[in-house]
């Protein structure tokens, strides 16, 4: 996609390291985002890594604060990612340790730090910045701590006034955002805009065939 091939470029013009990936609302494709934009850092001769910083119930038991950061990463074909993390990488019943050795958004500086120093590209893919509730790791803090920011939006889903108000949000935290990535699969296709105009019979076979879902489109 040439869009996000040129944000790549703008980054190392820029001298970026750290990449923060911002979806503005749950977006189901943010791995695939992730993987694409290391494929290409990659193909620049760059040596990137790749972090989620969500957290799930079958995630990965690493923590920001000790070498599980490091000892979890998986490297396949000059691509290194360190995969989704546990929910309990965070419970004091594993750690034995006081409140202080909980981790938090606070302990990135030193981790991006860590990683640095093996891989020349580190990209951190966040939580919904619009997400409800309370997040151990919240978007804006993430991509206030990285050099650039990317924003996610979802076509026919995310509005405008959202993309304002994250635009806002990301520079009153200190994130200096390089681009917003257009995602348009949540727009209808032609087949689907038509079907509600044709009789029951084609619009029936119209909804099973290959132009039900519209182009193929990749980010």
């Amino acid at each position: 996609m040439k869009a996000m091939d040129r944000i790549v470029r703008k980054t190392l013009l820029d001298g970026c390291h750290s990449l923060a990936v911002v979806p503005l609302s749950p977006f189901d494709g943010l791995a695939t985002v992730g993987e694409r934009l290391a494929a290409r850092l990659k193909g620049y001769g760059e040596r990137p890594l790749t972090v989620s910083l969500s957290q799930q119930a079958s995630g990965v038991d690493w923590r920001l604060n000790d070498i599980s950061a490091h000892l979890a990463i998986n490297e396949s074909e000059g691509v290194a990612s360190l995969p989704t993390q546990s929910r309990d990488s965070n419970q004091m019943e594993r750690v034995q340790g006081p409140q202080s050795s909980r981790q938090t958004y606070r302990d990135l500086p030193d981790a991006l730090l860590r990683w640095q120093q093996a891989y020349s590209q580190v990209v951190l893919l966040t939580e919904p910045l619009l997400e409800a509730g309370d997040v151990l790791f919240p978007a804006e803090q993430i991509a206030a701590t990285c050099q650039r920011c990317l924003l996610l939006v979802q076509a026919g889903k995310d509005k405008e006034q959202e993309l304002a108000h994250a635009r806002q949000l990301l520079a009153q935290t200190g994130g200096t955002l390089v681009g917003v990535l257009i995602d348009d699969r949540c727009l209808p296709s032609l087949a689907q805009r038509l079907q509600p105009y044709l009789p029951d019979r084609l619009a029936q076979g119209l909804a099973r065939s290959l132009f039900w879902q519209g182009r193929s489109h990749t980010l």
